[in-house]
């Protein structure tokens, strides 16, 4: 399926909020090649539906989403991964809060974050529900990131160990 067309059909931009519904064809929303005009204005992110998606936002789609401030991410059966940066540089300084919600095989919020990845250095608000595969919230490394971190959320998680964990256990 063409990814353009997914992103015309499936997603609806209004004024800072951008809403992803139902793109149960693909694994990713984006991928390296597409330019997408107005993300940079998104301050608003709702993923919702999306059956076979696999991760939320890559490196590519983080460095062009520069004024994201929330995600809500819900209602998604097959995602693994909500941020998977790959360590690379962040333009978002802005991201403040997150909600997470009824994802059974998530198993990583944060997957290749290095220290030096300031993009969540302003997120105060963390809420984390019915993620019954995920086995932590943060790795020692992201701890060291969330310095405004002020309310964190966990319910319902069937599998949760611990909320710090050592690098990628």
């Amino acid at each position: 399926m063409d990814l353009q067309f997914i992103f015309s059909v499936w997603c609806v931009f209004n004024g800072g909020k951008l809403t992803i519904t139902d793109i149960n064809g693909s694994t990713e929303m984006w991928h390296n090649q597409l330019e997408v005009d107005r993300l940079d204005k998104v301050r608003f992110m709702l993923v919702q539906c999306c059956e076979t998606l696999s991760n939320v936002i890559s490196s590519n789609l983080m460095q062009r989403l520069r004024r994201l401030e929330r995600l809500k991410v819900w209602w998604c059966d097959s995602l693994e991964t909500i941020f998977n940066l790959q360590g690379s540089f962040c333009a978002s300084t802005y991201f403040r809060d997150l909600k997470l919600m009824y994802l059974p095989k998530l198993t990583h919020i944060w997957k290749n974050v290095s220290q030096q990845t300031h993009c969540f250095k302003y997120l105060t608000s963390l809420e984390v529900e019915r993620c019954d595969n995920l086995r932590y919230i943060f790795t020692i490394s992201m701890v060291k990131v969330l310095v405004n971190l002020n309310y964190e959320g966990i319910g319902n998680c069937e599998k949760i160990e611990k909320i710090v964990t050592r690098e990628e256990e």
